[in-house]
């Protein structure tokens, strides 16, 4: 994932809570900015239906990149629904 863009991270957190069956509400806020014009640092905190993490960096988009890290990071340890024959886990 360290070449997609933060909103593709997301967008993934997305479809993975849909295919779990679960709401895919989403919510991306700067919770505190700290540091001088030239050094600024950035917490975004990043909520995919009831997992939320904070990520922290230089820029706004860092903070959200890691931020959906973190949640896609937790969203991995939910285990699989049970596959039925004639279903697929994405429907075009």
């Amino acid at each position: 994932f360290s070449a997609l863009n933060p909103g593709t991270v997301i967008n993934t957190c997305q479809v993975f809570m849909k295919s779990h069956l679960m709401p895919s509400i989403s919510r991306k806020t700067v919770v505190k900015e700290s540091g001088p014009p030239h050094m600024k640092s950035f917490v975004t905190r990043v909520t995919v239906g009831e997992f939320t993490a904070e990520g922290e960096g230089n820029s706004k988009k860092l903070s959200k990149k890691r931020a959906a890290m973190a949640v896609l990071q937790e969203l991995k340890k939910l285990p699989p629904l049970p596959f039925e024959e004639g279903e697929g886990y994405m429907k075009e």
